[in-house]
């Protein structure tokens, strides 16, 4: 018989992750935009005007971190759960594909198709949140 699992929820499991979720869908939103339709592309221009954009990022900040709380939480959690179970769902990379399975779904109850910038930025930010949870989530086998 196997040693009991116990789940530790390092400092950060759950903030990074939701206060990166806004600012990253909006970074990802145009990469996203210019990847699926190249023809559209707009030029960038790096100048000071750049500097426009810091309000916007923390107002992202804001209203992701209020949009991605319940995947956010419901997520690691379950995930957590399940590492404790199974030694493979412990894996980064199990944590990145149930990140954007579950933005998936999100964007099929919403009835956006998969191939848009909004849902394609909205799976990379699923996969990276999940990522970012991930880094401070340890299982520890409890001692006898």
């Amino acid at each position: 018989m196997h040693a009991p699992v116990r789940i530790v929820w390092m400092r950060g499991a759950l903030s990074r992750p939701l206060l990166s979720a806004g600012i990253l869908y909006l970074l990802a939103f145009p990469l996203t935009a210019q990847m699926l339709c190249p023809s559209a592309a707009w030029p960038v221009v790096l100048d000071i005007s750049m500097l426009g954009i810091v309000p916007l990022l923390l107002l992202a900040g804001i209203v992701g971190a209020l949009l991605a709380l319940l995947p956010v939480l419901i997520g690691t959690a379950a995930m957590a759960e399940l590492g404790r179970h199974n030694l493979g769902l412990q894996h980064p990379a199990m944590w990145a594909l149930a990140g954007a399975a579950t933005a998936a779904g999100i964007c099929a109850t919403l009835g956006t198709r998969p191939d848009e910038p909004p849902a394609l930025a909205l799976i990379f930010t699923g996969s990276a949140c999940a990522l970012l949870a991930r880094q401070k989530i340890r299982w520890i086998e409890a001692e006898r």
